[in-house]
């Protein structure tokens, strides 16, 4: 009797601890991508201040400005 309890607690363990892990992992894998658009946001940030302007869309209309 004991024993299948300590096989069907083992066995719940061992899935709760394969499911943490994986949503530890995709949790990781998340962060990771916001911590890369918020480092490219702050690039354009800096880039914008310095050049004035400069990465503004253009109007490339034919005939002039």
């Amino acid at each position: 009797m004991t024993n299948d309890w300590d096989r069907t607690a083992s066995a719940r363990i061992a899935r709760e601890t394969r499911d943490d892990r994986k949503r530890i992992k995709d949790l990781e894998r998340e962060l990771a991508r916001k911590e890369k658009a918020l480092a490219e946001a702050a690039a354009l940030l800096v880039l914008r201040k310095k050049g004035g302007g400069d990465l503004e869309p253009q109007d490339y209309r034919l005939g002039g400005p």
